[in-house]
């Protein structure tokens, strides 16, 4: 986890009911990020593999979307923000996103912490081992940790404008306490004799 980009990503994590409007509940720093990355990312395998191919194949679209990226978002994208535990069997779970993965990845439990980052391929979160999949979902628990909640995050106001504070208190300079700048002045002033 970046704790600068966690300022941002918590708007989302923090909602503690998940239905599919949750996932609409995102800061635009959050969607900046990831748009870029994803960007990067798909581009340069599609790159790679036209490349390779020596051409670019046409995908299957509808009303010029692609079909695949169609259904994951109207089923796929729409069940990870659900209440619904669904979990795939066996080895699957590491090789397809399910809601439960997801399900996990919005959990404050403190075995969840910092787990199943993955958007769309949980091997990633199995190579750099984030990973997890309880057997059901008695332990997860939608929201932020305590450290994190409050009425921070409460407005509509607060959810876009609190997390560039949260992210400017974590690298501005740290202000020493008046007792001891007046300490420091005092010595400055009187030096040992």
């Amino acid at each position: 986890m970046i704790p600068v980009l966690w300022q941002f990503h918590k708007v989302h994590n923090s909602a503690e009911v998940m239905h599919p409007l949750s996932n609409f509940r995102e800061h635009p720093v959050d969607n900046f990020v990831y748009n870029v990355g994803i960007g990067m990312g798909s581009g340069a395998v599609a790159g790679l593999f036209f490349n390779m191919m020596g051409y670019a194949p046409s995908l299957p679209s509808l009303l010029g979307v692609p079909i695949l990226m169609l259904l994951f978002n109207v089923v796929g994208y729409n069940l990870r923000h659900s209440h619904v535990w669904l979990r795939w069997p066996g080895v699957w779970s590491k090789v397809f996103p399910s809601p439960a993965h997801h399900h996990v990845h919005h959990s404050f439990h403190p075995d969840h912490l910092d787990k199943n980052f993955a958007f769309m391929f949980p091997l990633w979160d199995v190579l750099f081992g984030t990973y997890i999949m309880p057997e059901d979902n008695k332990d997860v628990k939608f929201g932020v940790t305590e450290k994190d909640r409050g009425n921070e995050l409460d407005t509509c106001a607060k959810l876009y404008v609190n997390p560039f504070k949260a992210a400017w208190r974590l690298y501005r300079p740290k202000r020493q306490s008046t007792v001891e700048t007046h300490a420091e002045e005092e010595i400055n002033h009187h030096p040992a004799e």
